[in-house]
């Protein structure tokens, strides 16, 4: 078989961390001996380098896990310094951690535990994001615009946006943040809205308003990726089981819609380097699409809520010459019968 590797690591509200083989169509469950059940919520999770042979899961009870991808186990973990409220946010910057709080704790800390910088981002925090390379981060949430942070100089935001204008009936329009995304090669911020709004900001901009925006469906957005082989593209889905993929650079048409979903979508993610992305809803499936076409390509039931996932770089598809034959195949389900 081709992807002889997980294809997707998902977390979920049990506090287990599940990762699916497309290609064995296998799934299995991993924790940290008896650190499982509700209190372990898994509500954030990161690669720690591009390998992705290492990755990170946050729980409820701040607790950050690291597990190696190539056996499965978790190694080690630590404690989220001065936690309080959920975790809005979770990400790795060279050896230490970036952690965002429903309650606005920005904080930069160590392995050890050691807060090594820290900023207030305001209440009611639902997302942030990392660039990496610009050492800046991003947050935003419920009546909490987005801000713009330097992790060299976290004391005050480079950058708060502002909100857009009044409505057609001069009514004033809710802020409320569901997702964050740095657009690569550029310094501009994609954002998603419970207002069912897609934005774009531009930090350089004068106006702190959004440069770009459109509008999805009715219903509040709950998911965006970017694609990574075309940044201009993103896929966002929604609370009615709706996702789509929109062109930045015609950011006011649909570029397509896709089918299957049933419940809340919580988390999309895009495959590094194939035309596929990754979905997991409150009806406790993984789905895959490929972005060309609006049906599911797989769907796999994982028993337990999810919460958010990860995408590996491994291949979706079985070789020709190494598919099970149909003759083959037949004749087990017959031996099957036979013994019964």
């Amino acid at each position: 078989c081709v992807c002889r590797y997980n294809n997707v690591w998902v977390g979920s509200e049990t506090g287990l961390l599940k990762s699916v083989n497309l290609c064995k169509k296998l799934a299995t469950n991993h924790y940290d001996k008896d650190n499982y059940g509700k209190e372990h919520e898994i509500q954030r999770i990161c690669w720690e380098y591009e390998d992705r042979s290492v990755l990170y899961t946050a729980h409820k009870n701040g607790v950050v896990r690291k597990l190696e991808t190539a056996n499965g186990g978790y190694v080690d973990s630590f404690q989220i310094p001065e936690m309080e409220g959920k975790i809005a946010g979770l990400a790795r910057l060279d050896s230490n951690f970036i952690t965002c709080t429903s309650n606005g704790d920005l904080r930069l800390w160590s392995n050890e535990n050691e807060s090594l910088a820290s900023s207030k981002a305001g209440d009611n925090v639902l997302c942030m994001d990392l660039n990496s390379e610009l050492q800046r981060v991003v947050t935003g949430g419920k009546e909490n615009l987005v801000k713009l942070w330097d992790l060299n100089k976290p004391e005050q935001p480079i950058f708060k946006a502002k909100n857009v204008r009044p409505d057609w009936l001069e009514h004033r329009v809710p802020v409320w943040v569901t997702g964050l995304k740095f657009i690569p090669n550029s310094n501009k911020i994609l954002s998603i809205t419970g207002t069912h709004n897609i934005r774009v900001f531009d930090p350089k901009s004068n106006t702190r308003r959004p440069v770009l925006e459109t509008s999805y469906e009715e219903y509040p957005l709950t998911a965006v990726d970017i694609v990574a082989r075309n940044p201009n593209q993103v896929v966002v889905g929604n609370t009615h089981g709706d996702a789509a993929m929109f062109d930045i650079r015609k950011i006011k048409h649909v570029a397509r819609c896709y089918k299957g979903f049933a419940g809340s979508i919580r988390e999309i993610r895009c495959h590094p380097s194939l035309p596929y992305f990754f979905s997991c809803s409150l009806d406790r499936h993984l789905r895959v699409h490929h972005e060309r076409y609006p049906k599911v390509e797989h769907k796999v039931y994982l028993k337990s809520r999810l919460t958010c996932l990860l995408a590996t770089d491994a291949e979706l598809e079985v070789k020709n010459d190494e598919k099970e034959p149909e003759t083959e195949k037949r004749k087990t389900e017959k031996d099957v019968w036979d013994e019964l």
